[in-house]
């Protein structure tokens, strides 16, 4: 952990999981565990994740999923969510997420 002054400096990625022209969404969730793999390794302290349906601005449609392959990778870093829709189709299944 760095410091600036007396307080203690945190450090995190943050993950929007866009698809740039000619990726593919295989490539996307590889890469992306790769660098939050990176980032544990290198002392971040946090990866927040984003939810996006059907957009190539981001292609994470179950964060917690995702979540949870990269807790099953990493040892230490905290999994956050920086943006998850509210499922007023599915309560059932997000409460249990």
């Amino acid at each position: 952990m760095a410091k600036w002054g007396n307080e203690n400096m945190r450090f995190a990625t943050f993950h929007l999981m866009t698809r740039p022209d000619g990726a593919t969404s295989q490539q996307i969730v590889v890469e992306t565990l790769a660098e939050a793999e990176l980032a544990e390794e290198l002392g971040f302290d946090r990866v927040w994740l984003t939810e996006h349906h059907a957009s190539d601005h981001g292609i994470c449609s179950a964060p917690s999923v995702f979540a949870a392959a990269l807790a099953a990778r990493t040892t230490r870093i905290g999994i956050g969510y920086a943006g998850s829709r509210a499922r007023s189709d599915r309560n059932a299944v997000a409460a249990a997420q």
